[in-house]
């Protein structure tokens, strides 16, 4: 694996002509400290960005931009691109997500709420975000005006959302919310993710980096794939990972456990399951200190209980990870 280059990003924007409830995620990356978990080894963590087809396609149809706050004009508008990534899920080979917009927001849930459009999707763009587990998806690259920002969020269109089983069966997606063990479904045509996110807009190459985590969005049921989208954001910039593997004392892969990451304030910042090698890695986390746990059995935000293929329902003894952006904090082989 390569370190992540952004001169590549540079290329990406010239070529595309520059023209154009969620989980908290600050931009501003703490102080990392210097001080590795016993055993764990940085090994350099590269997140190619590639843009999807049905993006590219989607785009050529038409695309607005706004380049002003309001009625104000903008003196100084700078490129942002915008990344999606996800990981993988136990039992679902496709999560195909209807993108009709992509906005920054700012002065969020107040009177002087303004939408900035990164990206509008004539038609939709429709991206299964189980294809960027390795590489992140670019589903904006457009001008925007300098200055702060609060959230991004992703307009969906439910009517052409999907989801693939393992088995092959297709499945609508229906969003909106889970709230005590009920789902309450949105009833909007239109459907707002809204992330709430500190970012600025400066001068030079802008990336934010989103995971959808699929995972703790998605309730699979036997007439619809139900969806309260858990998503986390950073800034590319100073964004790294954490990874593993996880093993019986045999030796043998135990795939479907939970990889937890959280914050010194015990707030989660992020989450994967272990494939079917006991593989995991936890994407797009700020650079900085954190607890790492493994649960073995593992309630997800949509409600659905995650069990672990050993059939152990314990949770691994929590350690210390240090996040350096553009690094993988690789913690080694864990056993349950």
């Amino acid at each position: 694996m390569k370190p992540i280059s952004w001169l590549a990003l540079a290329s990406v924007l010239a070529a595309s002509g520059c023209a154009s409830g969620g989980s908290h995620v600050s931009s501003t990356p703490a102080v990392p400290t210097q001080t590795e978990s016993t055993g764990a080894r940085m090994i350099p963590y590269a997140l190619p960005m590639r843009t999807d087809a049905a993006v590219e396609a989607a785009l050529a149809a038409g695309r607005t931009t706004q380049n002003s706050i309001g009625n104000v004009p903008t003196i100084l508008s700078v490129p942002i691109t915008i990344g999606l990534v996800d990981a993988p899920l136990y039992n679902l080979s496709q999560v195909n997500i209807g993108i009709e917009r992509i906005n920054a927001i700012t002065n969020l849930g107040t009177s002087r709420q303004t939408e900035v459009a990164l990206s509008i999707f004539p038609g939709d763009a429709v991206v299964n975000v189980l294809d960027y587990q390795t590489f992140s998806a670019i589903v904006a690259t457009a001008m925007i005006p300098a200055g702060s920002y609060d959230a991004l969020e992703f307009v969906c269109d439910p009517a052409t959302g999907s989801v693939v089983t393992t088995s092959g069966q297709t499945l609508p997606l229906v969003y909106g919310n889970f709230a005590n063990g009920r789902f309450s479904p949105s009833t909007s045509d239109h459907y707002s993710m809204v992330i709430p996110f500190n970012f600025n807009a400066t001068i030079g190459i802008n990336s934010e980096l989103i995971d959808f985590n699929v995972e703790n969005s998605i309730n699979v049921q036997s007439n619809a794939a139900y969806v309260s989208a858990s998503m986390f954001a950073t800034s590319a910039a100073s964004a790294g990972a954490v990874g593993g593997t996880l093993l019986t004392p045999g030796g043998a892969p135990v795939q479907n456990a939970t990889a937890v990451v959280t914050d010194e304030s015990g707030n989660v910042v992020g989450l994967a399951p272990t494939d079917q090698n006991g593989n995991f890695v936890v994407h797009a986390i700020s650079a900085g200190r954190y607890t790492l746990t493994i649960d073995e059995k593992y309630v997800t935000n949509a409600g659905v209980t995650l069990t672990a293929s050993d059939g152990k329902t314990g949770t691994l003894a929590p350690q210390s990870v240090t996040i350096q952006p553009g690094f993988e904090t690789f913690v080694g082989t864990l056993k349950d």
